[in-house]
């Protein structure tokens, strides 16, 4: 069984179906969301008109997926695990039903989800993340009003994308960032070019200036941005803050998270017992031994710190290793006599 079914998801789904077959695994996977298996990075290209569609963002469709051996359940959403039972609670999103799938071996692959701070008016109408193909679509469909001015807060990859996909569309457009210069994951100096390259496209750049709140007005809509250095006019707003682990799950059913709230593994992405997790931030102590590399350490994030070492001792570790800690192929994943039935029957 399949929690999303995004990139990490439905490879996982599929190259255990590829290596098992259908006559031996049965793969349930489930996608709260429209879309399954698509390029997320590629939104800003298609709100700056470089891509004509949602669907050239496509990797693989449902019915492509479908078509080779995956029950996939689009709009339905996972709403709690039970380890002890080995059993998922999934909720139909456009229907409201509710039901319980058993499970021999499951993968969590929820992802990330956007940080949202605890601002004023950071849930009013006009301010928009970038993270979906339906964000995306609600982004393009904002510019149809002939918005008169764009802010975008968060001076990072999406943050510059999505400023210069909107200068490309004609509108004014401020970034503002807490930090000294954008991408902050760059040394300083790096930074500065950064800067330069966006003032020379026409994107207004402020740095060194914390965001307090929004603006709304008739109606709740947001007009402004409020800063601690005054208030920005704005009719749309983008924010992009980066994310966190979508780990909520995982916490209710007990699995072990490390500070930032992702799930520790094993070696081979296990956690309690046979359980899958796959994604960034999934191993950070205590696990298992960290393996010896000279760029070991996290890019850009001074916090994701690893054992720096070198090969030869990346190697002698490996040979350590207790042959139970490599990864092979999971086999018989079907959940034989445990029928999906619904909740409370």
């Amino acid at each position: 069984m399949v929690v999303g079914a995004d990139a990490a998801g439905m490879s996982a789904a599929s190259q255990a179906l590829r290596r098992a077959g259908q006559d031996v695994l049965e793969v349930v996977a489930f996608e709260r969301g429209h879309h399954v298996s698509y390029s997320a990075c590629g939104i800003p290209y298609w709100v700056a008109g470089d891509v004509d569609s949602a669907n050239a963002l496509i990797a693989r469709s449902a019915a492509e997926h479908r078509a080779n051996g995956i029950d996939l359940r689009l709009r339905t959403e996972v709403t709690e695990i039970d380890l002890d039972a080995s059993t998922v609670t999934a909720t139909q999103l456009d229907g409201g039903v509710s039901y319980q799938v058993g499970f021999d071996d499951l993968v969590l692959a929820t992802g990330a989800v956007p940080v949202r701070p605890n601002l004023p008016g950071v849930v009013a109408p006009g301010r928009y993340g970038v993270q979906t193909l339906d964000d995306g679509a609600a982004v393009l469909r904002a510019l149809t009003e002939r918005p008169r001015r764009a802010v975008v807060v968060g001076g990072g990859y999406i943050g510059i994308e999505m400023a210069e996909a909107m200068v490309r569309r004609g509108l004014p457009v401020t970034v503002v960032d807490r930090a000294p210069e954008p991408m902050a994951t760059l040394d300083p100096d790096m930074g500065v070019l950064v800067r330069e390259a966006m003032e020379g496209m026409g994107i207004t750049v402020l740095t060194g200036i914390p965001v307090t709140g929004f603006e709304t007005g008739p109606g709740g809509r947001v007009s402004g941005v409020v800063t601690e250095g005054g208030t920005l006019p704005a009719d749309l707003v983008v924010l992009g803050l980066g994310v966190r682990p979508a780990s909520e799950l995982a916490r209710a059913a007990g699995l072990p998270l490390d500070e930032h709230g992702g799930v520790l593994t094993d070696l081979r992405m296990s956690s309690a017992g046979s359980r899958q997790g796959v994604g960034r931030r999934r191993l950070r102590r205590g696990a298992a031994p960290r393996l010896a590399t000279p760029s070991a350490r996290g890019i850009g994030n001074p916090r994701h710190q690893a054992w720096q070492g070198d090969r030869h001792e990346t190697e002698r570790r490996l040979r350590d290793l207790p042959r139970s800690g490599w990864h092979r192929g999971q086999q018989g994943l079907r959940s034989r006599g445990r029928p999906d039935r619904a909740v409370g029957g």
